[in-house]
Formats: structure tokens, C-alpha cells, sequence
């Protein structure tokens, strides 16, 4: 089976999910696609018609971050200027139940899921028998946040051959809004040159691949987002 993930982040988000992904299906192709929260709000529909039609994949995931608000990045993502995933994923969907670029069965599988959160009122039968041929992931709050997961992980990570940084409990992964801003203040402490001077188009990637070396990316599944990216690609891979 091959997979798409449309999702925020060529250089940041995009690696940290591939990198994962490919560690945790391995005997799944992935296709992973990183544009911006703009592209994503305003094209969606043609980089999903994409995916699927250029790239040949079977299934898809629209993955992007609850912040920064699409008004801030130069898109309109909701109404409210308080952070609403209810009022994004239906913005989303009225862009792709309203496209011309997307073929008939995923402009259809559009309406159907909007019709299933309940945006509109219409039945609308499904694609694709009850497997959904795409699904939409909305990460509360980034996912930076994936890598406060665990601990230990970071405090390691944060260490050098000499000394050890200090113990750190970091902000639960749903609920810190500045994953990446935690990640910088403690790195800054700490003594690891390489992450001293964090940013995350360069390190996210590295704090990736030392939870795959410890054996701890089971820990990201205490944040919601990330099961449900998961268990989504649980459902296809087990048909």
C-alpha cells in the first residue's frame, strides 16, 4: 500500500513524519508532501487531487497545525480568533466540497466527512465501501509538540560526554502552545553543543531519530494527534 501525507512543514514537520512513519510501517511506501498552513487552506484540494492522481497513492492524510491561526500566516483557516480544530477541519472541508480540481470520489468522500462531523446535512453515499480514502489529522498544537513526549529522551539528548543536563518533565504534547520555544529554552541549558542553539528546521529531525534509537516513540502516543495519524494508517494497512 502507498500512503500520501499532505501536511505543514517541508523542512520541519515533513521529516519528523516521514522519518517516523517509515519506522513504525515499515513495509509501507509513503509520499510526503510539505507545504505551508496557506497552501494547504488555500490549494488543499489540488495538492490532494495531486497525490492521488500523480503519485498513485491508495489512501491520504491532511495533517496540519492547530497554531499559528491562519490569519496570522496570510490565510483564512477559521472565524473565531480563539484556536477552534471544529472550526479549521470545516474550513478545510468547504474548500475540497466546493473544489473543481478533485476527481468525483474524493470530492465526494469530502462531502461525506463533512456530512459525518456534521457541517452539512445531506446523505451522501460513501466512495469507497466504509474505508475512508483520505482522512484529516489537525494536531493540537504543532507538532513539535510530539517531541516533549518523553523526558528522559531530551535530558540525554541535552547532556555531553561530561555532564548531565538537568532532569526536565516538559509540557504535556497537547496542551504546550510553543512546543518548539520549550524545546529552544531547554536545549539552551543544557550541553550539547549540536542543540545548543536550537531551531527546528535542523534538530527536530535529530530529536526524531534518538526516540527510534531509545526505543520511546510509543511515548508520543500519549498525544492525540499523533494516535490518531496512527491508528488511521492501522485501518488502511490491516484491509
Amino acid at each position: 500500500m502507498k500512503i500520501g501525507i499532505l501536511c505543514e512543514g517541508e523542512k520541519t514537520d515533513a521529516p519528523v513524519i516521514n522519518t517516523l512513519l517509515k519506522h513504525l510501517f515499515p513495509s509501507v511506501e509513503f509520499f510526503i508532501r510539505g507545504k505551508t498552513k496557506e497552501a494547504i487552506f488555500k490549494a488543499g484540494d489540488i495538492e490532494l487531487e495531486k497525490i492521488f492522481s500523480e503519485e498513485s497513492v491508495e489512501r491520504a492524510l491532511i495533517v496540519w497545525d492547530l497554531l499559528p491561526l491562519g490569519h496570522q500566516m496570510g490565510v483564512s483557516c477559521q472565524w473565531s480568533e480563539k484556536p477552534s480544530r471544529s472550526e479549521q477541519r470545516q474550513m478545510l472541508l468547504n474548500l475540497l466540497c466546493n473544489s473543481e480540481h478533485l476527481s468525483n470520489s474524493l470530492k465526494q468522500q469530502a462531502l461525506h466527512l463533512a456530512n459525518r462531523y456534521k457541517f452539512v446535512n445531506c446523505d451522501v453515499e460513501h466512495p469507497n465501501g466504509k474505508e475512508d480514502l483520505f482522512k484529516l489529522i489537525s494536531v493540537c498544537y504543532t507538532c513539535d509538540g510530539w517531541l516533549l513526549s518523553d523526558g528522559s529522551v531530551l535530558k540525554d539528548l541535552a547532556s555531553s560526554n561530561s555532564r548531565q543536563a538537568e532532569r526536565w518533565n516538559p509540557p504535556d504534547p497537547d496542551r504546550c502552545q510553543n512546543p518548539a520555544g520549550e524545546l529552544k529554552r531547554y536545549f539552551g541549558q543544557g550541553y550539547n553543543k549540536r542543540l545548543k542553539y536550537f531551531n527546528k528546521s535542523d534538530h527536530n529531525i535529530v530529536i526524531t531519530e534518538e526516540y527510534i534509537k531509545q526505543g520511546k516513540v510509543e511515548s508520543m502516543l500519549n498525544s492525540s494527534s499523533f494516535s490518531r495519524m496512527i491508528y488511521a494508517i492501522k485501518q488502511w494497512v490491516q484491509l
